[in-house]
């Protein structure tokens, strides 16, 4: 029995000894492979980062001869809207030719200079334009304007990431340096058939992710009233270049706040229409399968400019048969001019808040709000407060957050992973932290809760979705989405003012924790609403002192310090209708607009004259 025991003893000391000799060889290996796949990444992501800013040299050296423009005509050209452009061209006072060159110019100077430009193509813009100035004179010869588009000859810029047949579209990453545009995307083939020129795109966040436009290859997109401060995101360089006159109008796109966020920090005018109204073909970024499920979170390309006519005229020749005949997704509701007269007209029941309860906002943008409220009272439309409880507000905001992680970021965090680019400081934490495993998660989230509570409920909303899970945020959202729009039925509200966001453009420096501060875009995101941007008031003297919410958390410290020194930054407020109602909000824009007249420009760049 003894000499049993002992070889069975012998024998597991053994396999003992041999597992230690197998765990010799195995770990030293399991550590050269993890240090040659960080060193094998490292070289990877410096590479990619090479290729970006060795693009941005190659671009800056690009020379361009531009067609001379007098003054006079300059003048004109900076200080009349799209629809006076078209019709100056006809009068034989300027031709497209002298529009591109001038628009271009400002580009290649104040563009560059702001950092809000990415890829330029002025010289085949200038070489449309004399092709249209020839048309034109045909047309006048035979005395035949049906072919004149009413975009004619007018240059628009468009952002990074919506492409243009034969245009790099990098949204700031060094892996997509050579990722050129096949083709136009539907609605850059709808403003070329009305005679638009696309001309430069503009810049982005890195993946568009951010409310701050800001990359690796073009550098920070900085607000032309304050460098200091971001020019907003994700269509960041659109606003800017649309407050600098750099274009006569632009496109760009909207998820959750990306064409309204840029328009309010720059002092412009914006809009999202109802989604299905707008083609979202060709707009979509380079990742699988696309940017999102669109009954999740709906995107939508739309203008920028400083006119409210313009984004009126800009969506009445986009929303038509030629937009429906690209992309049969679309509704087929084509826009009608005699609805927006018509609209113009008539008196409203408009609803208002400038506090969430889960959000507030500052002094002057509440300021903004009660000064849209007073002009149209004195119009004759009637005020009333819209009271959407907290705990809707806070749905609304868990049902987006889940639907953005489950659409958009996880996937996003993967592609830096997998193509090898590297990451924004600012955006460097948000990353780390969904990449990690369950528990780790649970560890981060309690620790951010200790300093900030609503930081640590967003972040909780990051984790692993089953289908089963997403027909329940599904059900859960309609659900909600159902509550609130029989609460604007039965309230009979025609229409809605708020914020747009809680502050003035905020400081590059508080970027890392304002980026993704969408709370007050939240309402008509969720109920797909077509929503408009239009600038009120500035910062006045003394308005830039304090900020207060509830919360009083590292959040709230941030606001604060982004709110110190914005005297002069302009400040705008949101107006969204029942959805499929654009007509209505782009008229209810126009008639604020007249009553307010509020007018603020860079003045270092360009001044209205």
């Amino acid at each position: 029995m003894l000499d049993c025991i002992l070889n069975i003893l012998d024998k597991d000391i053994n396999v003992l000894s041999c597992a230690k000799q197998v765990l010799c060889y195995l770990v030293p290996i399991y550590f050269s492979y993890i240090l040659l796949s960080y060193i094998y990444s490292t070289y990877r992501i410096s590479q990619n980062t090479k290729k970006a800013l060795l693009h941005r040299v190659q671009r800056d050296a690009r020379k361009f001869d531009f067609p001379l423009v007098d003054d006079t005509k300059k003048k004109l050209i900076l200080n009349s809207s799209i629809e006076t452009l078209r019709k100056l061209q006809i009068e034989q006072k300027i031709k497209s030719e002298d529009i591109v060159s001038v628009f271009s110019q400002r580009c290649y100077t104040i563009g560059r200079e702001l950092n809000l430009i990415t890829e330029e193509f002025y010289d085949s813009a200038l070489e449309i334009a004399r092709k249209k100035d020839k048309m034109l004179g045909d047309a006048l010869k035979n005395n035949d304007l049906s072919k004149i588009g009413p975009l004619h000859g007018i240059p628009f810029s468009v952002k990074d990431q919506i492409h243009v047949k034969g245009i790099r579209s990098t949204v700031g990453c060094g892996y997509l340096v050579d990722n050129f545009n096949p083709d136009d995307s539907s609605i850059v083939q709808v403003l070329r058939e009305q005679g638009g020129i696309p001309f430069v795109k503009t810049n982005c966040p890195q993946m568009t992710l951010y409310l701050q436009s800001e990359n690796y290859m073009f550098g920070n997109a900085n607000n032309p009233y304050d460098q200091t401060r971001t020019c907003g995101g994700s269509s960041g360089g659109e606003g800017g270049v649309s407050a600098t006159r750099c274009s006569p109008f632009g496109i760009g796109t909207d998820v959750l706040g990306s064409i309204r966020c840029p328009a309010l920090f720059n002092g412009v005018f914006g809009f999202r229409s109802t989604p299905q109204r707008m083609s979202w073909q060709g707009c979509s970024l380079p990742m699988p399968y696309g940017i999102t499920d669109q009954w999740f979170i709906a995107p939508v390309p739309g203008p920028l400019a400083t006119r409210a006519e313009d984004i009126a005229y800009v969506t009445k020749n986009l929303i038509n048969d030629k937009m429906f005949f690209r992309d049969k997704n679309l509704s087929p509701i084509t826009y009608s001019e005699e609805e927006f007269q018509s609209c113009l007209k008539k008196k409203y029941k408009i609803a208002y808040f400038d506090d969430l309860g889960i959000s507030s906002s500052s002094f002057p943008n509440k300021r903004a709000v009660n000064i849209a409220k007073q002009k149209l009272k004195e119009l004759g439309h009637e005020l009333v407060p819209l009271k959407i409880s907290l705990e809707d507000h806070k749905r609304m905001k868990i049902i987006i957050y889940k639907s953005l992680y489950n659409c958009y970021i996880e996937r996003m965090s993967k592609l830096f992973n997998n193509k090898y680019e590297k990451i924004l400081k600012e955006m460097a934490f948000n990353l780390f932290f969904i990449r990690q495993g369950t528990i780790v998660k649970k560890i981060i989230v309690f620790l951010v809760s200790l300093i900030s509570k609503r930081a640590a409920e967003v972040m909780s909303q990051a984790k692993k979705y089953e289908i089963s899970d997403l027909d329940e945020l599904y059900m859960e959202k309609v659900q909600l989405m159902k509550e609130l729009n029989n609460m604007i039925d039965d309230m009979k509200i025609d229409a809605i003012i708020c914020p747009g966001f809680a502050l003035p453009a905020y400081t590059n420096k508080e970027c890392e924790l304002m980026g993704l501060q969408m709370d007050f875009f939240n309402v008509p995101n969720f109920l797909q609403f077509p929503v408009g941007v239009i600038p009120v008031t500035e910062v006045m003297e003394g308005e830039d002192i304090d900020f207060v919410d509830s919360y009083n958390d590292i959040i709230t410290s941030s606001f604060k310090r982004a709110l110190k020194g914005s005297k002069g930054m302009p400040v705008g407020i949101q107006i969204a209708t029942p959805k499929w109602k654009d007509e209505q909000c782009l008229a209810i824009m126009k008639i604020l607009d007249d009553a307010i007249k509020f007018r603020k420009t860079p003045e270092k760049y360009f001044k209205h004259e």
